[in-house]
C-alpha cells in the first residue's frame, strides 16, 4: 500500500485561527466542503488552542476543494477578524522528499 502525495491528501492544514477555537467550530467552518472525518486542534497546556489544526476529509477532491476556497478566508470569532490559511498537509516524509529533490549537486 503505497502512501498519500500531497496532492492525493484528503487533510488540510489550517491556522490563523483564534486561540478559543474549539473542535466543533472548526468542523463547521469546513464540513460545507464535504464530509470531515476528523478536525484535530493543536493545544497550549492550558488547552487553548495554538492557533491551528488540521481537518481530515473523506476524500482528497474535499481537502483540495478547501485549500482552494477557504484559504484567505475572513472569520469572525468574538468581535475580531482572522484570516485562515489553508493548505493541503504534507507528510514529513512528502516534505522530506522535497528537500531532497530540491537540493542540487555541489560544483566540485
Amino acid at each position: 500500500m503505497t502512501t498519500p502525495t500531497s496532492s492525493e491528501s484528503s487533510t488540510v492544514f489550517v491556522r490563523g485561527l483564534p486561540s478559543t477555537t474549539v473542535r466543533s467550530e472548526l468542523t463547521a467552518l469546513f464540513d460545507h466542503i464535504g464530509p470531515v472525518k476528523k478536525c484535530s486542534l493543536i493545544k497550549n497546556n492550558d488547552q487553548t488552542s495554538l492557533g491551528f489544526g488540521f481537518v481530515k476529509f473523506l476524500q482528497p477532491s474535499h481537502a483540495a476543494s478547501a485549500a482552494a476556497t477557504m484559504n484567505g478566508v475572513q472569520v469572525e470569532h468574538s468581535g475580531k477578524k482572522y484570516k485562515l490559511m489553508v493548505e493541503i498537509a504534507t507528510s514529513k516524509a512528502d516534505k522530506a522528499n522535497s528537500r531532497t529533490a530540491d537540493e542540487s549537486p555541489s560544483d566540485v
